[in-house]
């Protein structure tokens, strides 16, 4: 680490679409390519909460600017809910998350 460079402390990225947690979520390919290929998750029942998180790695934030940038694509016409992003710094137990868990940062998506 470079002389004087704060570390960030180790974040995780979580994305949440609340709209109670289920395993109804199937993995999809998208219309849309960006990338060689491109794949999405899709949820399939209404009314439901769903979260899904991942790990990224610690970074060095110093003289730099951090962008999140994330879509989300309503397939249905939705009267209450939506997608957050949301980031977490430390240790989080990913078992154990709820919409309680403590964030440093969020991003909201949709009708709320």
């Amino acid at each position: 680490m470079a002389e004087g460079a704060l570390a960030a402390p180790p974040l995780q990225l979580l994305l949440l679409c609340f709209t109670v947690i289920s395993l109804s979520i199937s993995l999809v390919s998208s219309e849309v390519f960006f990338e060689e290929r491109f794949d999405g998750i899709q949820t399939y029942l209404d009314a439901k909460h769903h979260a899904i998180s991942a790990k990224i790695p610690e970074f060095i934030n110093k003289n730099r600017t951090l962008v999140v940038q994330y879509s989300i694509k309503f397939e249905q016409d939705i009267e209450c809910g939506g997608g957050y992003i949301k980031l977490l710094s430390g240790y989080v137990n990913q078992k154990k998350f709820g919409g309680d868990t403590p964030y440093r940062a969020t991003s909201k998506q949709g009708k709320l």
